[in-house]
């Protein structure tokens, strides 16, 4: 009997100090995409964040065909706010990566993350660069 109550203490144990992450994702293209995440156990002190951009990946918004110049995450730590911002270049695709301390929070004040992502529009077939990675105007 001992043994099934201390297996039993075990598994509830386990359950209630599981670790499972909070993920946030934002995705616009296979190449244009934001990932946030923050370990929902109590001792969990960071948030891991990435962002992904490919200027010449159309995709539709409101109707219209659209590409993202920039997309940015933001992070408000209680307060302190830190910005990961990652800008079209050409034809590569950009990945930027940031790393934010989170404050024990003993108050009702949350840390937030935000995404934002800018875009033009274009008509037809026309792409906004060219093979020599310049914005075409």
């Amino acid at each position: 009997m001992k043994k099934i109550c201390l297996y039993l203490v075990f598994i509830i144990s386990f359950f209630i100090i599981n670790v499972f992450a909070k993920v946030s994702m934002w995705k616009f293209t296979s190449n244009t995409w934001a990932r946030s995440e923050h370990g929902d156990e109590p001792w969990a002190d960071k948030y891991y964040g990435t962002v992904s951009i490919n200027g010449n990946e159309p995709f539709w918004s409101e109707g219209k065909r659209k590409f993202a110049t920039m997309i940015k995450l933001t992070y408000d730590v209680q307060g302190t706010i830190t910005v990961l911002e990652a800008y079209a270049d050409g034809i590569n695709t950009v990945v930027k990566d940031v790393v934010v301390e989170d404050k024990w929070n003993f108050s009702n004040k949350k840390s937030t993350v935000k995404c934002k992502v800018e875009t033009i529009t274009l008509p037809g077939n026309a792409f906004p660069f060219s093979i020599n990675n310049k914005l075409d105007k």
